[in-house]
């Protein structure tokens, strides 16, 4: 996903310098000597703007590398803490009990720990759903509760 300035202060950046300009309490000959000024350095003001996207969409291209290398774990390490969560409770309410022993002994769990871990498994549920949806061909959206909707339009050919 690539982004640049225009897409940050909604137009180009000698625009939006010319439009602060024409708001500054000078008289007309000073806004008018720095707009030729602005002009006369428009290609290199051009060439910076142009340099800093490339470098943005540099910075972009790098990430996408750098998540897309690496073992099977590194890219698939999100639920983890899932597991984990879900090793915890498979030992205390599925092993343990099965076996009757008195020697097993269940891993306390605090109360935060159920809070933090459901509110885990929910986000990690609905990143899931939306992140399927947003693959599907066509059209495709959801809708979120507090008037949140994710969707996805494809391209017109």
């Amino acid at each position: 996903m690539a982004f640049s300035i225009q897409d940050i202060i909604g137009g180009n950046l000698l625009d939006a310098v010319s439009k602060i300009i024409e708001q500054f309490h000078a008289s007309p000959e000073q806004k008018a000597q720095l707009q030729l000024a602005i002009q006369q350095n428009a290609d290199a003001v051009k060439q910076a703007e142009n340099d800093y996207n490339a470098k943005l969409n540099d910075i972009a291209g790098q990430n996408i590398r750098a998540e897309s290398t690496g073992g099977p774990y590194e890219r698939n390490a999100r639920p983890s803490v899932i597991w984990i969560g879900l090793g915890v409770i498979v030992w205390n309410y599925c092993v343990r009990p099965f076996f009757h022993s008195a020697t097993l002994t269940p891993v306390d769990i605090p109360s935060f720990f159920w809070e933090t871990w459901g509110i885990i498994c929910t986000g990690y549920v609905f990143n899931r759903t939306a992140e399927k949806i947003m693959q599907m061909p066509g059209d495709s959206s959801i809708k979120l509760p507090m008037g949140i909707q994710i969707g996805q339009n494809s391209p017109k050919s």
